[in-house]
C-alpha cells in the first residue's frame, strides 16, 4: 500500500505505557519507528549440542525508537510543545481571536503519549509509552519550517484498529517568506537555521518486576542546547565572537521567527518564535573556496543565565487550546 495513505496520530496517556487512542493528527512528512528486539540466550554446554537449541533462547521487547518530521502547520503543532520541553503556558486573546503557547523549559516527567502510525486497510504499528528524547526545528530559503522528534517508546504492536483521523481546517505551512533572525538584537539575513535540543533521558530502565517492559524515562543530565546560522561573509561581527577570549564578547541572544501569509486576527498572522537568550558561538573561519559568494556557519551552545528559560518556543495560533 502506498505511503501517501499514511496517518499520524497522538494522545497523551494517563499512565505510562498504557494504551489510548489518538484523537490528535498531524500530516508528516516521514518516519522511522522500529522495535529493537531482545534476546536471552543460555548457552550452556551440552553433550551433543553444537548449535545454541531452539529452547534456550527466550525473546523480549528492548523498546522502540525512531523519528518522526513534519511541516509545522497554522495551527495544531502546539500540542508538541509540552513533550519537547516540559512547561507550556497560554496567553491571550490577542485582536479577539489569537492565542500564544509558549513551551519552557520545564520537568519533563509524566510526560508521555501513545503514537501510531497507520495506512488504511494495512495493520498500523501503535507505541505506547512514547517520549521525545531530542527535537529539532529547523528551515532553510525556499522552504517550511521543520519539526523533527527523536522518540523513544516502551513497546510495539500491530493488534490495535486503526483510529479515524481528522484534521484542523483551513491551515498552512510557515514558511521561511517571513522568516527573520537576530543575533544580539540585529537582524542576520540568513540561509538557514537549526535549533536542537538533548533532553538528555535514561532510556534503558529496565528492571526485574515481572516483565521486561522498561519504566518512564526521566532526566539524567542537563538539556543540551544547540543553534546552528548560515550566511554570507559580509563583516567581522559574528567572527568577533567566534573569537572573543571574554565571556560577554562571544555571547549573544538569538531569536528565530518564521509566520505564516494568512492573518487570523485583525494583523496578526500564525507565528513560531525560538529564543535562546544566551548562545555562546563557536564556528568556522570563513575561507575563500573559489568564485562564489564566502559564506560562513555559527554554531553555539544555548546556556542558562539563571533567570530566563534557556530557549523558548512560542506558537501564535487562532486556537486557545495547546
Amino acid at each position: 500500500m502506498s505511503g501517501f495513505l499514511g496517518q499520524l496520530g497522538v494522545k497523551d496517556e494517563v499512565t505510562y505505557g498504557t494504551l489510548v487512542t489518538p484523537d490528535r493528527f498531524f500530516e508528516f512528512l516521514s518516519e522511522g519507528l522500529a522495535a529493537e528486539t531482545g534476546r536471552v540466550e543460555s548457552p550452556g554446554i551440552r553433550a551433543g549440542t553444537r548449535v545454541l537449541r531452539s529452547d534456550r533462547r527466550v525473546p523480549y521487547i528492548n523498546g522502540v525508537t525512531g523519528s518522526i518530521e513534519l511541516d509545522v502547520l497554522s495551527l495544531g503543532w502546539s500540542w508538541w510543545l509540552k513533550h519537547m520541553l516540559g512547561t507550556v503556558a497560554t496567553t491571550g486573546p490577542a485582536e479577539t481571536t489569537v492565542y500564544t503557547h509558549t513551551g519552557t523549559v520545564g520537568d519533563l516527567t509524566g510526560d508521555f503519549f501513545t503514537l501510531q502510525v497507520g495506512v488504511p486497510t494495512i495493520t498500523p504499528k501503535t507505541v505506547t509509552g512514547c517520549k521525545v528524547t531530542s527535537w529539532e526545528l529547523a528551515c532553510k530559503a525556499g522552504e517550511t519550517l521543520k519539526f523533527k522528534a527523536d522518540i523513544d517508546g516502551q513497546t510495539l504492536d500491530h493488534t490495535t484498529g486503526l483510529a479515524t483521523a481528522s484534521y484542523p481546517a483551513a491551515v498552512e505551512p510557515i514558511t521561511f517568506i517571513r522568516g527573520v533572525v537576530t543575533v544580539g538584537g540585529t537582524q542576520v539575513d540568513v540561509a538557514e537555521f537549526s535549533v536542537k535540543v538533548d533532553n538528555t533521558l535514561k532510556t534503558d530502565r529496565r528492571y526485574l518486576r515481572t516483565n521486561a517492559l522498561k519504566k518512564e524515562p526521566v532526566e539524567s543530565g542537563t538539556r543540551k542546547v544547540s543553534v546552528e546560522l548560515k550566511c554570507d561573509f559580509e563583516n567581522l561581527t559574528h567572527q568577533n565572537r567566534v573569537l572573543s577570549t571574554t565571556v560577554a564578547g562571544a555571547q549573544a541572544q538569538v531569536v528565530l521567527v518564521c509566520e505564516g501569509l494568512t492573518t487570523i486576527g485583525t494583523t496578526l498572522k500564525p507565528k513560531v518564535t525560538i529564543t535562546v537568550p544566551v548562545v555562546m558561538f563557536d564556528g568556522d573561519t570563513p575561507a575563500v573556496g573559489g568564485p562564489d559568494v564566502v559564506d560562513q556557519s555559527l554554531k553555539g551552545v544555548g546556556l542558562y543565565d539563571g533567570t530566563n528559560s534557556p530557549i523558548s518556543v512560542a506558537y501564535q495560533v487562532a486556537s486557545a487550546a495547546p
